[in-house]
């Protein structure tokens, strides 16, 4: 586990933690929480959520060019893939994404 304890720590601590290098300070972690960058256990994000040991926390990219979704794995690595964008628009999406990766 990644040392949260049973009483979690809230998502700012847990990114500096997670990734120090994208999150250095606890500014940059929260301005990614506020922009919607970070999913937990498949949910947005806020400033009020805990991480646990066992959670499962997702860094969003969003540029034109691409969407990328880096889940980090327990062991501080992220998932090598990135999801192509084909077209968007704003009501929709459609992407490429690699084979085996759940959609």
């Amino acid at each position: 586990g990644w040392g949260f304890g049973e009483e979690g720590v809230r998502l700012a601590e847990a990114l500096q933690v997670l990734d120090s290098d994208r999150y250095p300070s606890k500014k940059q972690a929260k301005k990614a929480i506020k922009y919607g960058s970070i999913v937990v256990d498949g949910e947005r994000g806020t400033h009020d959520t805990l991480v646990f040991n066992s959670s499962r926390v997702a860094v969003q990219g969003r540029t034109s060019e691409a969407f990328g979704m880096a889940a980090f794995r327990r062991d501080g690595g992220e998932l090598p893939f990135t999801i192509k964008v084909l077209y968007q628009d704003n009501c929709m999406a459609a992407v490429h994404k690699p084979p085996g990766v759940n959609s």
